[in-house]
C-alpha cells in the first residue's frame, strides 16, 4: 500500500536552512532589536533544532527552536508566527512536528509569560499541563512552564 498522501489543510514544516535566516529575523520582532536573539535563531538553524511551517511558496512564515538540554529533557525554547499568518494552525503544525519527529524523551516543555493569552490557550488546547512558574525573569509577568506527556 502507498504511504498517505499529506493532508493539504496541515501546513508544510521543515527544518530550516541558512537560506531562511534572512526571512525569520525579519518577522521576529525580537530579532530585530536584540543581537542576543538573532544569534540563537542563528545557533539553531546550524543545529538543525529549528524548524519552520511555510507557506504555497515554501517561505517560512512561522518557526520553533528546541532542544534537549532542560534537565534531560525536550524543551521548545522559540516559537513565532509572522503577524500576518496567525491563527491557520502553524504553531500547531510545528509542536506537533516536534512531537513526532524531533522529541527524543518521554516529555515535551516549553513556556510562556503569563500574559500571553494566545500561547496558553494553543498549549491547553494541545494538551499541554501548567507544571510551574517561574518569578523574576520578566518583572511582573511571570514564566508559566507546560509539559506534554508524549505517547511511547
Amino acid at each position: 500500500m502507498p504511504p498517505p498522501l499529506p493532508d493539504p489543510t496541515t501546513p508544510a514544516t521543515r527544518t530550516a536552512t541558512s537560506a531562511d535566516l534572512p526571512t525569520l529575523l525579519a518577522f521576529d520582532p525580537c530579532a530585530r532589536t536584540d543581537p542576543a536573539r538573532t544569534q540563537v535563531i542563528t545557533d539553531a538553524v546550524a543545529a538543525s533544532t529549528c524548524l519552520v511551517a511555510t507557506d504555497a511558496d515554501d517561505c517560512p512564515v512561522a518557526y520553533a527552536i528546541y532542544q534537549h538540554r532542560f534537565f534531560g529533557h525536550a524543551f521548545i525554547e522559540l516559537l513565532v508566527t509572522h503577524p500576518a499568518h496567525r491563527r491557520r494552525g502553524l504553531a500547531t503544525a510545528l509542536i506537533s512536528h516536534i512531537e513526532r519527529h524531533a522529541c527524543q524523551t518521554p516529555q515535551l516543555f516549553t513556556s510562556t509569560n503569563r500574559s500571553n493569552t494566545p500561547m496558553r490557550t494553543l498549549l491547553t488546547n494541545l494538551d499541554f499541563t501548567h507544571t510551574g512558574t517561574i518569578d523574576d525573569l520578566d518583572e511582573s509577568d511571570p514564566e508559566l512552564i507546560y509539559v506534554k506527556r508524549l505517547p511511547p
